[in-house]
């Protein structure tokens, strides 16, 4: 208890403790029995409890008033006959309308070809720069699809 509670070693667990200890050649008990006797004390502690709350802000409220403002995607798995190979189709609709603006299927998932499915739906809808806010959630190809796609069109996003 000494040593745990210690200046040295209080904030770490003990699978640090004990190496630690190894390396000056000092050994005290094993990982197992550490845990074990801080356990039978109590002073078993998640590093994420001592973190004070943190403030979290309500994301920003989007509302379609009108066609062409608002657009949601996505990316949903197709399986295939072959097991653990799939085909992604990517879907975009129009909030405001619910109409399906643009889709396509490919064969990988990737934010260039999003971007290429939104620019045949921009050129097609006759949407202006700024015109629509684009939103998904936050999946790792709309992230990369929102910085890589807007910063070449100049269109916003929200992810």
């Amino acid at each position: 208890m000494t040593v745990a509670n210690s200046d040295e070693f209080g904030s770490l667990p003990p699978n640090q403790i004990v190496p630690r200890l190894a390396d000056h050649w000092e050994h005290i008990a094993s990982e197992s029995t550490f845990y074990r006797i801080l356990r039978t004390e109590n002073l078993l502690r998640h590093p994420g409890a001592e973190r004070p709350a943190q403030r979290r802000h309500k994301p920003r409220a989007l509302c379609a008033t009108a066609p062409n403002r608002l657009f949601s995607w996505d990316i949903t798995y197709l399986p295939t006959p072959v097991k653990g190979i799939y085909f992604y189709l990517y879907l975009f609709m129009d909030i405001f309308s619910r109409k399906v603006v643009g889709w396509q299927i490919y064969d990988a998932e990737s934010s260039e070809l999003a971007s290429d499915v939104m620019r045949d739906i921009c050129a097609r809808e006759a949407i202006k720069p700024d015109q629509v806010v684009l939103h998904s959630d936050n999946g790792n190809p709309m992230r990369r699809h929102d910085a890589g796609y807007l910063a070449s069109t100049g269109r916003r996003a929200v992810v």
